[in-house]
């Protein structure tokens, strides 16, 4: 009578896994080039920089106002001063974004005109 007996597998982890040929990328056909496409593109990301600066601004507007409306509600004239002080700071950013807006509008405008 024949005993059976345990096969031991034994696996060497420390052995290289399987190289597969590497998968050979598909390109798609490209479209030729177009520029009045790129100027169409160009022209919407400066739509959308325009668009995020005036939100920003209106931001900053909201912000000069309250510090306004605390500054002229303030007993203390110290405090007062500084919140005035910083009214001004805040209106100069304001004006400082609005010649930026200005500077990307005509951008945006010339960009339309050529494309």
């Amino acid at each position: 009578m024949t005993t059976m007996q345990p096969v031991h597998i034994q696996t060497n982890y420390s052995q290289n896994p399987i190289k597969y040929a590497p998968a050979i990328p598909m390109q798609e056909p490209q479209p030729p080039y177009d520029a009045s496409v790129a100027k169409k593109e160009q022209a919407m990301a400066i739509s959308y920089d325009i668009a995020a600066e005036y939100a920003a601004t209106d931001k900053l507007l909201h912000v000069m106002t309250d510090i306004a409306k605390e500054a002229k509600n303030e007993k203390n004239p110290q405090r007062k001063q500084i919140l005035e002080a910083r009214v001004g700071t805040v209106n100069n950013m304001i004006e400082q974004r609005e010649a930026k807006l200005q500077q990307m509008t005509s951008m945006l405008e010339a960009s339309e005109k050529t494309a």
